[in-house]
């Protein structure tokens, strides 16, 4: 609306600089007509100077309007030039601003563009974000359904956790007190061998001490060496020097291999006790020193005392509870009278009891 005042009011300045300078050219032509008749009077005053009649029939009052509006019409032609070029210059100034305020209104057109772009991608943005905030909180809820169901079932293992917990600390008991009853019935079982004397290799089972070295090599070695009469006193004197010192838990001759992926403790051939024992008195004897140093390593390497232990001669490991009863009532089978052995034949015996089913059989 501004643009369009200014363009009215810029056609009314250019219509009005017109219409001067239409009345300039009149103003002019008139001054011209104007000079015509004030000379063409002055000629015919001069023609009649000399008549008296002339003097006073001729008036001198058209002369002086004339004269008049002359002067006025000059002034009036002296200040149009100057009107005409004020009102020029506004005129050009004003188109000036007319070119500036279309150049301002066509920036304006062009930011009021750009600010509807921007409202326009504000709004899409937004648009996008509710989209977005509902999404998140639909994935949220499920998310919450989720950790409630997990939680759900997190108190459910945790109680399930706890009953099994229950129930391994009952079973850890009941086999503490198993391995303990186990225990104490294999000590007994080596007490009552022990009087019976079965500690010997000579059978499939019986009592070994662990720990022990074998005499047999120091007792072969000395009678090499030494009289007869002295032989077995040395080999008894060094076996018992040896036996005392595999008693020292600070000595530890072993070593780490690793063995099939695994980490094994070996004897360390290069210690220097052991190198002197086998220089000095040969491979046997220091076989029988490293086996007995090696069964108190793997079976009592806190205190290496030796002690006794239910042993299966036959694969040369320690002997189960179940192996030993059954042989010590094969041999008592075996050793029945036979009377009683044909009773067991003909059915008539009395119930004996077989440990592998811990049932009597008739």
């Amino acid at each position: 609306m501004d643009t369009t005042v200014r363009s009215n009011s810029g056609v009314h300045l250019g219509q009005r600089i017109s219409d001067l300078s239409k009345v300039l050219r009149t103003a002019r032509q008139k001054e011209q007509e104007g000079d015509g008749t004030l000379k063409g009077i002055r000629a015919k005053r001069s023609r009649y100077t000399t008549n008296a009649w002339a003097k006073t029939s001729i008036s001198k009052e058209p002369e002086t309007l004339l004269l008049a509006k002359h002067q006025k019409l000059k002034h009036l032609a002296a200040e149009l030039p100057t009107l005409v070029d004020s009102l020029t210059q506004d005129y050009h100034e004003y188109e000036k601003s007319l070119i500036s305020l279309k150049t301002s209104g066509e920036s304006d057109k062009a930011e009021k563009e750009m600010w509807q772009q921007l409202y326009k991608q504000h709004k899409r943005e937004k648009e996008e974000v509710l989209k977005r905030k509902l999404e998140l909180e639909i994935e949220l809820d499920a998310k919450k359904m989720e950790i409630e169901q997990l939680t759900t079932k997190l108190e459910e293992k945790n109680d399930e956790i706890d009953g099994l917990a229950y129930l391994n600390r009952h079973l850890l008991t009941k086999e503490l007190l198993s391995n303990q009853e186990l225990q104490d019935a294999r000590k007994e079982l080596i007490v009552g061998l022990q009087q019976k004397r079965l500690n010997n290799s000579e059978g499939d089972f019986g009592l070994k001490i662990i720990g022990e070295i074998d005499d047999e090599p120091f007792l072969k070695i000395c009678r090499l060496r030494y009289a007869p009469a002295n032989a077995d006193t040395k080999a008894a004197q060094l076996c018992s020097e040896w036996q005392e010192k595999l008693k020292n838990s600070k000595w530890h001759p072993f070593k780490i291999v690793r063995f099939h992926g695994e980490n094994q403790e070996v004897v360390d051939e290069d210690d220097r006790e052991l190198k002197n024992l086998k220089r000095k008195w040969g491979e046997e004897v220091y076989n029988a020193v490293t086996t007995a140093l090696e069964e108190l390593n793997e079976h009592n390497p806190s205190g290496r005392y030796v002690f006794y232990e239910l042993w299966n001669f036959e694969a040369n490991r320690k002997a189960t509870m179940q192996e030993v009863i059954n042989h010590i009532f094969k041999d008592q089978r075996s050793s029945a009278p036979a009377y009683d052995r044909d009773q067991q034949v003909k059915g008539t015996q009395k119930p004996s009891f077989h440990p592998e089913s811990g049932s009597a059989e008739e």
